[in-house]
C-alpha cells in the first residue's frame, strides 16, 4: 500500500517517518524458530520506519489475544520511539458483522480495486 493510498484512506494518519532502521520487513511466527530463536527468510531486508518488525510481529499476534497482548507489553519499552504506536484492535472473525467504518473502508478499498482501469492515451 502506497503512502498515497494510505492518505486517502485514512487522511488523519500520520505519514511522515522520521526515523529509518535496517529491517527484516517480513517478521512473522513462520519466520522465527524454537527454542532456540532465529530469523529466517532474510530477502526482504532493507531499510523501513523504526520499529517495522515489532510492528509487524504485533500485528501477526492479534489472533491470539493474550500473545498480542505479551508482544505489547515486551515492546512497550521502546514504544514512544516507534513512528506508529499499537492501539486496541478488535480481531474480527469473517462472519462478524461489519462496523459502519469497516463498511466503508470496505466500499472504498473495493472501489480502488475493482475500478475499471483507463485506456492509456496514446
Amino acid at each position: 500500500m502506497s503512502i498515497a493510498t494510505i492518505q486517502a484512506v485514512c487522511p488523519e494518519v500520520e505519514t511522515t517517518v522520521d526515523e529509518w532502521a535496517v529491517a527484516h520487513a517480513d517478521v512473522s511466527w513462520v519466520n522465527l524458530t524454537a527454542p532456540a530463536c532465529r530469523i529466517l527468510d532474510w530477502e526482504d531486508c532493507g531499510p523501513a520506519p523504526r520499529g517495522w518488525d515489532a510492528a509487524t510481529l504485533w500485528v501477526n499476534s492479534l489472533a491470539v489475544p493474550a500473545l498480542a497482548e505479551r508482544m505489547r507489553r515486551v515492546f512497550a519499552a521502546t514504544e514512544d520511539r516507534l513512528p506508529v504506536r499499537p492501539k486496541s484492535a478488535r480481531v474480527r472473525r469473517p462472519d462478524d458483522p461489519m462496523t459502519p467504518e469497516e463498511a466503508d473502508l470496505h466500499r472504498h478499498l473495493e472501489d480502488q480495486v475493482l475500478r475499471p482501469t483507463e485506456p492509456e492515451a496514446e
